[in-house]
């Protein structure tokens, strides 16, 4: 039997990488163009990647009045993250 410990300290110090905040910015861009694509304009932007506690995230927010209203009605960021 294999035992298994991981090194929490190295977990974080890895997720918070500039390597993985790129690929997280790729990743939120990614959706904000989709829900861009499904608005018919340029409402969605992705900001760069922000460290959190244990992690890095990024946001993809609505920038125009528009696109919240349509989020709000239709989904649309959760539709482009599926």
């Amino acid at each position: 039997m294999v035992k298994v410990q991981l090194n929490i300290t190295g977990l974080r110090e890895l997720r918070k990488e500039p390597g993985i905040k790129a690929e997280l910015y790729k990743h939120g861009k990614n959706i904000a163009e989709r829900a861009n694509g499904m608005l018919g304009e340029e409402g969605y932007v992705a900001e760069q990647p922000a460290d959190g506690k244990t992690r890095s995230h990024v946001n993809v927010k609505c920038d125009t009045p528009h696109a919240y209203y349509s989020n709000l009605q239709h989904n649309t960021l959760l539709k482009a993250v599926k």
